[in-house]
């Protein structure tokens, strides 16, 4: 049995060291799989663009076509109050000159 010590002494290292093998097929596996993920990615963000535009043209219709509806309900108003006023007019002089 060993007594306990409050000098180190000297050890030998151990260390862990993996071993490396060079694999050509899975080099060109790994090269191909980045390739293929690239043409992916592109694929992808123009996918992205074109959705991006045809939601930009989307709001745009929808836009205009509150504007267009919002402009014909105007229209209508005025051509209600025109209508409205020429009735009262049109009243009023024929039951002014019926009192004559």
């Amino acid at each position: 049995m060993r007594l306990p010590s409050f000098i180190k002494l000297p050890s030998n290292k151990h260390f862990d060291f993996p071993t490396r093998f060079y694999d050509a097929d899975k080099e060109r596996i790994e090269n191909r799989k980045k390739e293929i993920q690239a043409e992916l990615d592109a694929e992808n963000s123009q996918t992205r663009a074109s959705l991006e535009k045809q939601r930009e043209n989307l709001k745009n219709r929808i836009d205009f076509s509150q504007y267009r509806r919002d402009r014909e309900d105007r229209r209508s108003s005025f051509i209600f109050v025109t209508v409205g006023a020429v009735l009262l007019i049109s009243f009023y002089i024929g039951f002014t000159i019926w009192l004559q």
